[in-house]
């Protein structure tokens, strides 16, 4: 496993880190979608790949609480399809509550393709 993650557009960059081969063992790349700008702080401060300037911003625009919650979830979702597009073996969705992975993160990755 590798990660956290939680901007899509740092994927490529840090699974290319890891030169994959095609003998290695399967990559899982963790995720943990961006609720907030104080959020990606927060996470950021316990170790996740640091997010970019455009997520921030776009975190930060959407002020209303069910707009960052929407932008989190689509960039979870673009997280892991860029892992597979990189390389990995998949994703994998963490640090939340239960009650959010088995009730909102399942209902926005069973939308997605992921």
């Amino acid at each position: 496993m590798c990660g956290p993650v939680l901007d899509p557009a740092t994927v490529g960059d840090e699974i290319a880190e890891l030169d994959l081969q095609p003998n290695d063992p399967p990559v899982f790349l963790m995720t943990i979608p961006p609720f907030s700008r104080n959020w990606t702080d927060r996470m950021e401060s316990m170790g996740t790949i640091p997010a970019t300037e455009t997520l921030r911003t776009r975190l930060g625009e959407a002020t209303d609480t069910k707009a960052r919650r929407a932008i989190a979830w689509e960039s979870s979702v673009q997280v892991a399809e860029e892992a597979e597009h990189a390389g990995c073996a998949g994703a994998i969705l963490m640090g939340l509550k239960f009650e959010t992975v088995v009730d909102e993160g399942a209902l926005a990755w069973n939308r997605s393709s992921v």
